[in-house]
């Protein structure tokens, strides 16, 4: 009976143990969601907000890209708006142009707002963010860096800057923070590529060709480039393949599939490939290379015309 009592208590101390257990974990977890939203919470609105029905329109103009109906609204209004709304809608001025690469519009009115109006951070930044687009590296970085704000925009412009500066740890670093964004996807994965960790630089290829198919041609090129550089002729071939489904016309892809079929030892499809009607503009790399198959496949008269050519 003692022994029975003892068994259940044990059985009870367990269970106790268990829900313990269980209750620790819930209490990390909600610990740390309520971190995350918090930390959340804090990140500095790069794009300003405002209640005024006019101001509101601009900001609704620029989300939906209406650049061009945005900056004629914006000179209409400015005059009417008091001091600050006024910022406002010319800060979504200069965005607009910024945004439509037209840099020195943006550039003069950026200027003017970060003299005209104290602490207005955004100005400045994109002050900044132009330098840095017109090869301008120092001023870009002297008035970035003056800008230490939590904001998905100054994460992903100082990842730049540093990216272009060459430190490459500071730039993954803030391209860590915006790792959704495809531009900060592509940028990570060249940066992996410039630190010569072509494993890293190409996962974040594949996850770029995967996540965003509007980038899937320059991921397979950069996928293409390093199975290429490290002869890994299988794997290039399936790249090759995906390329041609996603650019079918693109006459140069197969060429590369013609002298990765020759590599790989497939001459006669090499061969095919090459010799075809689609491809019906040949460079003379292209005959050299079916002069040399025809020559290993004993093929002496197709030789001398591919020669001749």
């Amino acid at each position: 009976m003692e022994s029975e009592k003892n068994w259940w208590s044990k059985v009870k101390e367990r269970v106790a143990s268990k829900y313990f257990i269980a209750a620790l974990a819930l209490f990390f977890l909600l610990v740390t969601v309520l971190f995350l939203f918090v930390d959340s919470s804090k990140e500095d609105q790069f794009y300003p907000r405002s209640s005024h029905n006019l101001a509101e329109r601009v900001i609704k103009m620029f989300i939906e890209q209406e650049y061009l109906n945005l900056t004629s609204y914006v000179d209409r209004i400015a005059d009417t708006l008091p001091v600050s709304e006024r910022n406002l809608v010319l800060f979504y001025k200069a965005e607009s142009y910024f945004k439509q690469k037209k840099l020195q519009e943006a550039f003069r009115i950026f200027l003017d707002l970060e003299k005209s109006q104290i602490n207005f951070w955004q100005a400045r930044f994109r002050l900044g963010c132009i330098q840095l687009l017109l090869g301008k590296k120092e001023q870009a970085a002297k008035l970035m860096e003056e800008v230490s704000k939590s904001s998905e925009e100054v994460y992903f412009w100082k990842g730049l800057l540093y990216y272009e500066l060459g430190d490459y740890n500071e730039a993954l670093g803030y391209m860590k923070k915006v790792f959704y964004k495809p531009d900060a996807l592509l940028i990570s994965a060249n940066i992996y590529l410039k630190m010569d960790e072509e494993d890293e630089a190409l996962s974040h290829f594949l996850m770029l060709k995967g996540k965003y198919p509007s980038y899937r041609e320059k991921a397979l090129d950069a996928i293409m480039a390093i199975f290429e550089k490290n002869k890994n002729y299988p794997q290039l071939l399936l790249a090759i393949e995906e390329y041609e489904k996603l650019l079918p016309q693109k006459i140069e892809i197969k060429r590369k599939k013609g002298m990765v079929l020759y590599q790989m030892g497939r001459k006669e499809e090499a061969c095919n490939l090459l010799s075809s009607e689609s491809l019906a503009k040949k460079d003379l790399e292209t005959f050299r290379l079916l002069a040399k198959i025809a020559f290993e496949m004993e093929r002496f008269q197709e030789e001398v015309f591919y020669f001749s050519q």
